[in-house]
């Protein structure tokens, strides 16, 4: 895992600069699952060493001191309003233990309203603290400085990239500072609430009687950041985190593994499971591991599941506490054989947790466990939760453009991952992609923008993204008008056009979405975005290209864009007469239907087959003898049968395919 993390931040390294920032959106209220929980009091462990309530009467002999690099009027203040910009009206003050006396804020948005003739001014400047005394004579309450947290409360929103820092920076010569994330994994352009943060500054410190401590702002530009009630405390004696959960998705292949909240069972890989542990204590953990369940919740029918179906142990033995530079003190593990792999379909819940053998108790059990959910479909592929809001197209990242309107060409597109199904005996699979579903939002601003859904080929190791674009695989031969209808509403376009319809998706990567063709009816199309599951998706894995200026980059967002596909299935078998292999393809679609559909035969030689339906009971409701020399396609009417599962058989002397089929 750690070769895969460090390929994929070099993968996002090589295209950040053709990453597009996203305009800043009118201030929203954040939905409840974006905000992160507020982490355990630890000032309950130890005591405290230094604590600075930021109060406006005595901050100018505080020794805490304010740099603008810029110099410019985008830095930090020591005061006891707020102010709101253009993009956030309506944004409290932040709710701190005393806010009344005063606390630090960076009025980005202020600052930024209105946008200056020369452009957006972007931040660089920090607020730094005089010497702070940990251990020694000279520490009011000495604590261990070889297990150092910082506490402090905040409320914060920023833009435009999560390239962007914001970030809390320790030293101890003033000179060279390590720095530590103060943003929480909040989404770009997202609230977070007032919260208190807890932060292990104990690699800045480890053993030194003294420290330094500063607040960064750096690259990004509107909304706010507002800190107060800083505090230096000692942390925990035992206390492992666990960080990173993941299931690695194709991790075998790539260096993008997007993460699917829902993925069909035909395609699901034998799965592992992967997380660091980090002893954030100050002692050795002996016999440490990770513990992952997978428990199927819920089937199809919503009712309860199978229970726990999978478990499974990856050692990592033990864990020095930080400062100890002989020994590690943070892990990373992918479970071992053998992996998940599914048996039916519904919901599953995967929970993990890290545990070591120590008698002593674990002082902040509440960060070494937690919990991921994921669905088993028989035909949908979504990288959303359905925690969905707001809304992304191409034109949320049109500087100076119309509110909401670009032009025909525009295109948005998320990356796919598919693998090679398993061989049954001279029988496989193959991927075919059916739809794409649109989760459109309710601006009426899409309502006749003229779309056509699409798929391309992708290929990660490509210099460039326009390079990795490679090809387009599926498409629909009409393109569509939004209706009134469509708008809040999931929008299913079919796909009947393109290589991938006859031939399937071979193993690879694949970008799905939408083209604009025409805006003549409106001004723009957009869909919701699933800010709740951006975090865990990787970067470079949804991308935009503009009509009005060519040209393929990378966003931040992950727009609810699903993918719906079937099986198409094909035989190859040896002609003994002739000497080469008969290679036949044979597609049923689509499914579920209504008993319209079509069967699509191909192959390389000519040859026959008897083409029958039959019912659960092996009664046959159709059968015909099929020529094909190329490719055939019968279309099938079967409207008059009743409802329930029927199976497509083609046969001849040769081999037999058989596809399942749902007719509602």
């Amino acid at each position: 895992m750690i070769s895969s993390l460090g390929f994929s931040q070099g993968i996002a390294t090589k295209f950040a600069s053709e990453e597009i920032k996203a305009l800043p959106a009118v201030e929203e209220t954040s939905k409840a699952d974006l905000i992160k929980a507020k982490k355990p009091n630890t000032k309950l462990f130890r005591d405290t060493a230094y604590y600075y309530d930021f109060d406006t009467t005595t901050f100018a002999t505080s020794g805490w001191t304010i740099t603008n690099n810029n110099q410019n009027n985008a830095v930090w203040d020591n005061t006891g309003v707020f102010t709101p910009g253009q993009f956030s009206g309506g944004t409290p003050l932040i709710a701190s233990t005393t806010a009344s006396n005063g606390f630090m804020v960076l009025n980005g948005d202020l600052v930024n309203t209105p946008i200056p003739p020369t452009g957006v001014i972007t931040m660089d400047t920090w607020f730094e603290s005089d010497t702070i005394w940990i251990s020694g004579p000279n520490a009011t309450t000495p604590i261990d400085p070889n297990t150092v947290w910082v506490t402090y409360q905040q409320r914060q929103r920023y833009c435009c990239s999560q390239a962007n820092q914001l970030v809390i920076e320790v030293s101890t010569d003033q000179t060279n500072w390590t720095a530590f994330d103060a943003i929480e994994a909040t989404p770009v352009n997202t609230t977070l609430p007032t919260t208190s943060t807890d932060v292990n500054v104990t690699s800045a410190v480890c053993g030194n009687s003294y420290m330094f401590a500063r607040f960064r702002s750096t690259g990004n530009s509107h909304y706010y950041w507002m800190i107060d009630d800083f505090a230096v405390i000692e942390g925990p004696e035992h206390d492992l985190v666990l960080s990173q959960e993941y299931m690695q998705f194709n991790f075998d292949n790539y260096a993008l593994n997007p993460f699917y909240n829902q993925i069909p069972l035909a395609v699901f890989p034998a799965l592992p499971f992967s997380a660091a542990i980090t002893n954030n204590g100050a002692g050795l953990e002996t016999g440490v591991d990770l513990e992952v369940d997978v428990v199927h919740t819920l089937d199809t029918a919503g009712n309860p599941g199978n229970g726990n179906v999978y478990s499974t142990v990856a050692a990592i033995d033990s864990l020095a506490e930080i400062c100890d530079t002989n020994n590690t003190s943070a892990a990373a593990v992918l479970t071992p054989t053998p992996r998940f792999v599914p048996q039916v379909l519904g919901s599953f819940r995967v929970d993990y947790n890290a545990a070591y053998d120590s008698s002593a108790a674990e002082q902040i059990p509440a960060d070494n466990s937690s919990s991921t959910f994921f669905n088993i479909s028989d035909s949908v592929y979504a990288r959303d939760d359905g925690g969905l809001s707001g809304g992304v197209g191409a034109h949320s990242y049109v500087s100076g453009g119309t509110p909401g309107g670009t032009a025909a060409g525009d295109r948005m597109a998320m990356l796919y991952v598919f693998e090679p199904n398993n061989l049954v005996t001279n029988q496989t699979t193959q991927t075919v992609p059916t739809s794409i579903s649109y989760f459109v939002n309710t601006d009426t601003r899409n309502i006749g923008v003229e779309i056509v859904p699409k798929v391309w080929a992708f290929n990660e190791d490509s210099a460039t993204i326009a390079q990795a674009i490679t090809a387009e695989v599926a498409s629909s031969f009409i393109p569509y008008v939004v209706q009134a209808a469509d708008t809040n509403t999931i929008l299913t376009l079919g796909l009947d056009a393109g290589s991938a319809l006859t031939n399937g998706l071979d193993s690879g990567q694949y970008i799905v979405g939408w083209e604009v063709t025409s805006i003549a009816g409106g001004t723009t199309f957009e869909v919701y975005n699933d800010a709740s599951t951006t975090a865990l998706q990787p970067n470079v894995t949804c991308f935009v290209d503009f009509g009005h200026a060519p040209g393929w980059g990378w966003v931040d967002v992950n727009p609810a864009i699903r993918l719906n596909v079937d099986s198409l299935a094909f035989l190859i078998t040896d002609v003994k007469d002739l000497d080469v292999d008969l290679e036949t393809k044979f597609y049923v679609g689509p499914n579920p239907n209504n008993g319209i559909f079509e069967v699509r035969i191909q192959t390389n030689l000519a040859t026959s087959y008897n083409l029958n339906v039959r019912n659960m009971l092996g009664q046959s409701i159709y059968n015909d003898l099929v020529g094909v020399n190329g490719q055939k396609i019968v279309n099938m009417d079967l409207s008059g049968v009743e409802k329930g599962v029927y199976f497509v058989t083609l046969e001849n002397e040769n081999g037999r395919l058989v596809e399942k089929i749902i007719i509602k």
